[in-house]
């Protein structure tokens, strides 16, 4: 994997919209309204973004899978991430949808592993055309390995039940579960 630049954006937003087209996670922030697929798209440039400002986004070599990494830490308020927060409530959650999604942010918050620094894998993705075929094992194992020698807790939460035994097929465990309108897993390494 390599540390992907502004160049690599289009193909990871992509990569993220496809992979993520299902994910009930996704669906309660962008909706099921016409429009859908542009809001996904919308909402994986938002992440990407995040993720230059205040993590690391990776891509594989042979441009196929990505993950976006936060280190929520590093998180603060500039004058761009505000902008940034404003245009992904007006484009993507809509304003009647604010509160919902804040309050699930609040649980999330309140359920994630803290000990420590975190290495939050927000995003990891696929292009679908190539999914079971290895490059997801090798990317996860990449990021564990990238975790450890920043001394960072890897986590990340999935609401796809079947990705379940894949992660905990590659070392993770899961450490916690709750009800948000759907299951959302919490997993850590």
């Amino acid at each position: 994997m390599k540390r992907a630049t502004a160049s690599d954006k289009e193909q990871i937003i992509r990569i993220l919209s496809y992979s993520f087209g299902e994910n009930k996670s996704i669906g309660s922030l962008v909706g099921n309204r016409k429009g859908r697929n542009n809001r996904i798209y919308k909402l994986m440039n938002y992440a990407f973004d995040e993720c230059m400002d205040f993590g690391i986004v990776y891509i594989s070599e042979d441009l196929k899978a990505c993950a976006l990494v936060l280190f929520p830490e590093k998180k603060r308020m500039t004058y761009k991430s505000i902008l940034r927060n404003f245009r992904l409530v007006v484009s993507v959650i809509g304003l009647f949808n604010v509160a919902k999604i804040l309050n699930k942010e609040s649980i999330v918050s309140k359920v994630q592993y803290s000990e420590g620094l975190k290495y939050y894998v927000w995003f990891i993705g696929v292009d679908v055309a190539f999914q079971s075929q290895g490059i997801g094992k090798s990317l996860l194992s990449e990021l564990i390995i990238d975790s450890g020698k920043m001394k960072r807790q890897l986590i990340l939460e999935t609401s796809t039940e079947k990705n379940l035994s894949f992660y905990t097929a590659n070392g993770l465990s899961i450490y916690n579960d709750v009800d948000v309108g759907y299951r959302l897993y919490f997993l850590r390494y």
